[in-house]
């Protein structure tokens, strides 16, 4: 059930209320005494509420709502409920979701008897900045995720420092949606940065993790429920527009660098590639936390540089030359540009006792170093 407006327009006018007070950063000035249309018995639910600053030049914070369980439990434990949209506030999780209250009617709020603060306590994040309560300046909104990552680990920091006993709970990141890309993002650098907070566990609903999968299955779901008859004209019309997107997506990038230009050095071209993302992975890496190997490239049975793979493209560093492509072979040319696999490599076979030479050879070679 959705609250009527009049009873939204009471909550959000005692959070305006509750968000200048928070920068004294004590515990005793977030804690929440009471709520419009609080149900009676539910004043024996501890809240604590306000905005925590994340980007202070740009007037950046985050909004959190924090319930105490109502029940001892075996262990401490937090669970940090983010939503998804991306720009989803999370505070309708509390009211709709799996917060102590939900809507009854237009004007009554009721306590939910399935409610997971019962044994955990419960902290509801509105974020990224601008979303929700959160604050920000309308020309500071961030657009990446790296991004994000950092302002919420700030937010922790400062949530820490007036909840210290946050250090003493095990700690799960949950959330529907969007939350699929905000919460791996989240649980990489606190696992190796901030190795005081117990991250114990990610919960995950309906992730948008992996969109370019995710789009592939939208035909097959609809044929599955009736939506779509398959091959009907509406199939046959869907189904053309899914080919497009498959032929765009398989393109092979390749990228050639030469061992010794300075001016557009393999270096800055390797960590450009490096920070890209595409087809559901970043850069070199595989999508499950690995990064591609950098393997000896043999042209006919010489060493001829250094190839590193992922995704849909390939790098390459041309030893002792300048721009890689003036020297190349129209043997070479083609194998890269048209048969799309270097002479000689050995994707995933055993390397030959010839290309593990090359191997140790290149190990403690810099190939901006000349040779």
């Amino acid at each position: 059930m959705y609250p009527s407006s009049s009873m939204v327009t009471h909550i959000l006018i005692f959070f305006s209320i509750v968000g200048p007070l928070t920068f004294a950063l004590q515990a005793i000035d977030f804690y929440v005494h009471d709520l419009p249309f609080l149900p009676k018995g539910a004043s024996s639910i501890r809240m604590h509420a306000g905005l925590l600053p994340v980007d202070p030049q740009h007037h950046g914070s985050l909004f959190f709502w924090h319930f105490e369980r109502k029940y001892p439990s075996d262990k401490l434990r937090t669970l940090i409920w983010i939503d998804g949209g991306p720009g989803c506030s999370s505070v309708s999780a509390v009211w709709m979701g799996i917060g102590p209250f939900s809507f009854q009617g237009q004007n009554t709020m009721i306590e939910n008897d399935g409610s997971w603060h019962l044994y955990t306590n419960l902290l509801f994040v509105d974020q990224p900045v601008g979303t929700g309560f959160s604050t920000i300046d309308t020309d500071s909104f961030i657009h990446e995720l790296d991004e994000m990552a950092d302002q919420f680990l700030g937010f922790l920091d400062q949530y820490i420092k007036i909840f210290p006993e946050l250090l003493e709970n095990d700690i799960y990141l949950a959330g529907i949606s969007f939350a699929g890309q905000y919460i791996p993002y989240i649980a990489k650098p606190i696992l190796e940065q901030r190795s005081t907070l117990k991250l114990r566990g990610l919960l995950i609903g309906n992730g948008w993790i992996d969109p370019v999968t995710i789009y592939k299955s939208y035909l097959p779901f609809a044929v599955a429920n009736n939506l779509v008859v398959e091959n009907s004209e509406l199939y046959d019309r869907i189904n053309i527009r899914v080919k497009q997107c498959e032929q765009a997506l398989s393109k092979q990038v390749h990228v050639l660098d030469g061992q010794y230009d300075l001016r557009c050095n393999h270096r800055a071209t390797e960590a450009m590639i490096d920070g890209m993302t595409w087809n559901g992975g970043t850069g070199f890496d595989f999508g499950n936390g690995t990064s591609s190997p950098k393997d000896p490239w043999i042209v006919d049975g010489e060493s001829a540089g250094l190839i590193q793979s992922a995704q849909s493209s390939g790098f390459i560093v041309f030893v002792n030359s300048y721009f890689g492509t003036f020297k190349l072979k129209a043997k070479t040319l083609s194998s890269i540009f048209i048969v799309n696999m270097p002479s000689d490599k050995k994707m995933h076979l055993e390397h030959t006792p010839f290309q593990l030479k090359i191997i140790d050879m290149f190990k403690n070679i810099d190939l901006m170093a000349p040779t």
